[in-house]
């Protein structure tokens, strides 16, 4: 196990912004987020799709 002592602060939003922006890509990208958590630096989402889209395609622009 790693553990950074420090986060670097990547995101440029955060809370209902930050789910506004998460929930808009997966509208484009017909996925489904079940539980999204954004905070000032760090993002977590649980995401919901077709058994045969690979994950690095959801990540991708």
């Amino acid at each position: 196990m790693f553990v950074r002592k420090g986060r670097k602060k990547l995101l440029v939003f955060s809370g209902d912004e930050g789910k506004l922006v998460l929930e808009e890509m997966a509208n484009r990208s017909h996925v489904a987020f079940e539980a999204i958590e954004v905070g000032q630096d760090y993002l977590h989402g649980l995401v919901k799709s077709e058994p045969r889209m690979l994950p690095l395609a959801l990540v991708r622009p």
